[in-house]
């Protein structure tokens, strides 16, 4: 991914809390001398000093030929973004879109049955929250029929690269007028973009 030096993030707590927070990612490998991509949810967990991600996909998914043992994959994780206006701007310049992405880079590792129950109960967990449905409350014969049709595995992450591109080579007129900018639109994508303008000016200041 391109990153100017004013955009990159090396924060690993950081970069962590982005992963967690936009843990719907896209898995890529190759496949036929092709680019193939799929829409999945990721457990992100920290193992040995590691990075590690773990999915699944199901099994009638033709990219499930590309997914084996040994295999280098990019994952790639969105977080908000919007368009900025070049009227927001006390300098003459052109618009532009401010966002926050994600690419790690690993090594695949398909996993068992017991693993794959695992990643499957503390992803259901994990988004139902304390209290909320598990798959422990299904019968255990019921859930074993349905992990047959999907593959699990983990992804060892060796190299992250992370772009939020937020005005931070702007002067702080110029981040001013997108700040009110921002602040004009209802839209979530906007307000979020805004927040995290913020956030970073914030950190930026405590370094």
């Amino acid at each position: 991914m391109y990153i100017p030096k004013h955009f990159k993030e090396t924060d690993e707590q950081e970069i962590e809390r982005f992963i967690r927070e936009n843990s719907f990612g896209i898995i890529v490998s190759v496949q036929d001398g092709l680019p193939i991509g799929t829409h999945i949810p990721f457990m992100v967990e920290n193992r040995n000093n590691e990075l590690i991600l773990r999915a699944h996909i199901s099994r009638a998914n033709e990219q499930k030929a590309s997914l084996i043992d040994g295999t280098d994959v990019l994952i790639i994780f969105n977080g908000p973004h919007t368009y900025i206006s070049s009227t927001w701007y006390e300098s003459n310049e052109v618009p532009t879109w401010n966002f926050l992405a994600v690419h790690a880079y690993g090594t695949l590792r398909l996993i068992n049955d017991e693993e794959l129950h695992k990643s499957l109960s503390d992803l259901v967990r994990t988004h139902e929250g304390e209290g909320g449905h598990t798959i422990e409350s299904y019968t255990d014969e019921h859930v074993r029929k349905l992990m047959k049709g999907v593959i699990g595995f983990e992804i060892t992450v060796r190299e992250i690269q992370t772009k939020y591109k937020l005005s931070q080579n702007k002067n702080e007129a110029d981040r001013e007028g997108v700040y009110k900018g921002l602040e004009e639109r209802d839209d979530e994508q906007s307000g979020q973009i805004l927040e995290e303008m913020k956030k970073e000016q914030k950190r930026k200041k405590l370094k």
